[in-house]
């Protein structure tokens, strides 16, 4: 018989918080290889952004693709995406470039040394 009552929601809170937990953790495993792929990795840091945004248009396309979902945008909607790309697109290329011209543990260290500060935001 199925549980009922408040409780009854309670195994499926519990298991999608230990499931989004795990990614989250599987999210940072992956981004701390960031920084030691982006001093391994020879190519020039724009050349490297492109090849990210090559890689994430392709899969936005596939997945819209398969899903048969329409991405019809307005022209107003464009331009914000275009400006928030252009700025992440920067980002990155600092970033990169920031990875390949210093050693990989002062990029990490970064975060913890302003921890304290982000906490109170």
């Amino acid at each position: 018989m199925a549980e009922t009552g408040i409780n009854s929601g309670r195994k499926n809170v519990i298991s999608g918080l230990n499931k989004n937990l795990l990614i989250l953790h599987f999210t940072v495993f992956i981004w701390g290889f960031t920084g030691i792929l982006g001093q391994a990795i020879t190519i020039s840091a724009v050349n490297l952004v492109w090849y990210r945004v090559l890689i994430a248009t392709l899969s936005l396309f596939l997945y819209f693709k398969f899903n048969k979902t329409s991405f019809k945008i307005e022209a107003k909607t464009v331009r914000k995406l275009a400006f928030t790309g252009a700025l992440v697109g920067g980002h990155w290329i600092l970033f990169f470039r920031f990875y390949q011209a210093f050693y990989h543990p002062c990029g990490l260290g970064l975060p913890l040394i302003y921890h304290p500060f982000y906490r109170h935001f």
